[in-house]
């Protein structure tokens, strides 16, 4: 017999969901992590994927000001998430 937990999160008016900090703790995540959504019927499984760089915690760590401005910082994430 499969056992199985179930975790509640909330969906903010911007559709962001929070992975509670039990399970986040129990699947080792963190900022920066990628998050895939599977679409199984009328379910959705979520298929985390741990990022070899956190993104967040390497721009945390450059200097104060982003060479390029904000365009550049944003061209910046999207190649670190392979987009």
């Amino acid at each position: 017999m499969k056992m199985t937990t179930t975790y509640l999160g909330t969906l903010d008016s911007r559709g962001r969901v929070t992975v509670p900090s039990d399970l986040r703790r129990r699947l080792s995540l963190s900022a920066g992590d990628r998050v895939d959504f599977v679409v199984e019927k009328k379910r959705i499984v979520l298929r985390f994927q741990h990022s070899h760089t956190n993104v967040s915690e390497e721009y945390k760590s450059m200097p104060e000001t982003f060479p390029g401005g904000h365009g550049q910082i944003q061209v910046w994430i999207r190649r670190k998430r392979g987009k």
